[in-house]
């Protein structure tokens, strides 16, 4: 990792604060910057050792005054080892096939996102005047999201013999990987297949002789973003003292706190 980029991304300005997306009741504030398609590994690998995330061109990281809830997390391709759950989900889903490829939008892909944001929690951002739900909003938002990337980003496709059952945003970076955003079918809930694509994201990184795989922010006791402490061993990052630990950090909610 260059060492120029750490001094760079620790005098980032930050943000104002706002509502905080996962608790409505407390403020967030963000250090951000943002990047092209050009943007170097070697930064890439800075910012996600730095406990930065990506969503299109913005990389951003937590830094909330009185909060410290959203932890990065990652693994250990040489030290991770999936739960007896998680090698059931492995065995049940031995007829798919899996594909890490470039990064190409489809029609497929659009009619699976929108697919997929009607079954999940992620209705209200695309929810027009009238309370219904707006397709072009929300292609625009997969547009940005998922395709608006770094060259060096690939994309994990998941299918059922022909059929196209999910498909995810890999970062590369010098000596890692971060998981960015997984799309699925909802008519194949049961196939757990979140899950599937982490552990099949870890087999691809540890073939390529990635050391780590970020899985993007693990919150305690929030009912959609505590699943990732399942898989272990792992490492947080402590927004406080910006060092990577293997036990949960002392969390606070404080708002008074600077």
């Amino acid at each position: 990792m260059d060492p120029q980029w750490n001094e760079i991304l620790d005098k980032l300005p930050y943000g104002i604060e706002t509502s905080c997306s996962y608790f409505s009741e407390r403020q967030s504030r963000m250090q951000y910057f943002l990047g092209d398609e050009d943007i170097p590994p070697s930064l890439i690998e800075a910012a996600l050792e730095k406990g930065f995330r990506r969503c299109g061109e913005s990389w951003y990281r937590t830094k909330c005054k009185g909060c410290n809830h959203c932890l990065c997390y990652r693994l250990s391709t040489t030290t991770f080892k999936p739960s007896k759950s998680q090698r059931r989900v492995l065995r049940k889903n031995t007829d798919l096939r899996y594909e890490v490829k470039e990064a190409l939008i489809s029609d497929e892909k659009k009619a699976l996102y929108l697919r997929y944001q009607h079954s999940q929690h992620f209705l209200k951002p695309f929810e027009s005047e009238t309370g219904e739900f707006n397709e072009e909003d929300a292609l625009l938002t997969m547009t940005l999201q998922m395709y608006d990337n770094p060259r060096t980003t690939r994309e994990l496709e998941v299918y059922l013999e022909d059929k196209l059952l999910g498909f995810g945003t890999i970062d590369v970076a010098e000596t890692s990987i971060s998981l960015v955003y997984f799309v699925f079918d909802p008519d194949f809930q049961k196939r757990s297949l979140g899950i599937y694509n982490i552990l099949k994201s870890v087999e691809w990184a540890q073939e390529q002789g990635f050391q780590s795989v970020y899985l993007g922010y693990y919150i305690p006791e929030h009912p959609k973003m505590d699943y990732k402490v399942n898989f272990q061993p792992s490492e947080m990052f402590n927004s406080d003292n910006q060092k990577w630990t293997n036990e949960l950090p002392q969390l606070r909610n404080d708002e008074s706190s600077n």
